[in-house]
Parts: C-alpha cells; sequence; structure tokens
C-alpha cells in the first residue's frame, strides 16, 4: 500500500490535504508521500533551471471510455517547450461533478511564452488528441479546457499575477506547493482505470 503523508507539511512546505470545510464529516484528502516527492522535485527543476518560471494550473474534461493518451500529451509538450518545462498531472474521476478529468501544471518561462499564448496552444494540442471533450456551443466545437488563476485572497497573502506562481520567489513557491499538492492526493480515482494515474515529467 501507499505511503500516504501523516501532516500536513512536506519538507517544511504546507500541504493541502483537507477538504472543503464548509462540508459537514468531510475526511482529509490522502495524499500520497511518493507523488509529493515528485512534485516537489518538478518544481524545483523549473525554478532552478529556468530563467523566468511560471507555474500555469490547467482542468482538461475526458471522455470517461478513458480513451486518451497521455504519453501523447507529455511528447507533445516535450517538442513545443524544449527551452525548458516542468509538468505535473494527476487523472480523476469526480462522479457528481466533472466526471473523468486531468488535472495539471504546467511551468514555462515566461520570457519565452506568454501564459495566454500557452493555454490557446495547449487549447490547440487538445483538440486533436482523442478521449479529450469536445462540447458543441453557438455552433462552434469548443475543447472542455480550463485555464486556473490565481484567486485574489491568495494573491493577498503571497503576492504575485493571477495568471500563475513565479517560482523564483520563495512566498510564491511555497503557495505553488500547496496548490500543487492537490494533485497528489489519491482520493477520486476509484473509477479511473488508467494504471499510472500520476506523473510528473520535465524539460
Amino acid at each position: 500500500m501507499s505511503k500516504l503523508l501523516t501532516t500536513s507539511k512536506y519538507l517544511g512546505y504546507a500541504v493541502n490535504n483537507t477538504y472543503n470545510k464548509s462540508i459537514e464529516n468531510n475526511k482529509n484528502y490522502d495524499l500520497k508521500q511518493a507523488n509529493m516527492a515528485d512534485i516537489y522535485l518538478a518544481l524545483k527543476h523549473a525554478r532552478d533551471t529556468i530563467d523566468r518560471p511560471v507555474a500555469l494550473r490547467y482542468t482538461l474534461g475526458l471522455d470517461n471510455n478513458h480513451s486518451f493518451d497521455i504519453n501523447k500529451l507529455t511528447r507533445k509538450i516535450n517538442s513545443l517547450f524544449k527551452d525548458g518545462y516542468s509538468f505535473i498531472y494527476s487523472f480523476e474521476y469526480a462522479e457528481n461533478q466533472k466526471g473523468l478529468h486531468l488535472e495539471m501544471i504546467l511551468v514555462v518561462d515566461q520570457n519565452v511564452h506568454n501564459p495566454l499564448t500557452v493555454f490557446n496552444l495547449l487549447r490547440k494540442v487538445f483538440f486533436n488528441l482523442d478521449g479529450v471533450i469536445i462540447n458543441i456551443e453557438q455552433e462552434y466545437k469548443k475543447v472542455s479546457f480550463n485555464f486556473h488563476e490565481r484567486k485574489e485572497e491568495y494573491l493577498l497573502e503571497s503576492g504575485g499575477s493571477k495568471v500563475g506562481h513565479s517560482l523564483k520567489d520563495e512566498e510564491q513557491f511555497r503557495d505553488c506547493m500547496f496548490r500543487a499538492s492537490y494533485l497528489a492526493k489519491q482520493n477520486d480515482k476509484a473509477q479511473v482505470q488508467y494504471k499510472k494515474t500520476f506523473g510528473t515529467t520535465t524539460g
């Protein structure tokens, strides 16, 4: 059985191991220690090797038939960001909400890549991959792909831009570790049929 984190910190960084506190009788998230180690190493790699690393967070809606191939995505990311990147992903299945989906954090060099341009580029990539939900809105096809900006209260706590975390700043790195720890959770994976439900890649 995978070892789970038993404290509210990893290497001194606070982690997100609690459910929404407004919901009564909720249980804590189960964070896998090995996943937290991979998250830390991926973010550290970006911080130490990229000139101006910005961490961007996304969610991608997937068909429940599990036809999506994560290897095709990681190969594409590696080809697009040869100047350096870190990529963290986690498959989840939320029965009452999104169904099967992919939680992602991509770190790129903001000196080279504008975050909005990266979002539009990834949207085109996802449009051409099997297993991605495509919605029809006002006769237009739209990929089920969301870019999660940082909330105002988080900006007040650690500073920075709403588009993503600047990992060279220690407070923002610390906050990014907290937000990224959500991807280490083992909850909402019972109906995920992929053999590998979490992973990281760097370049």
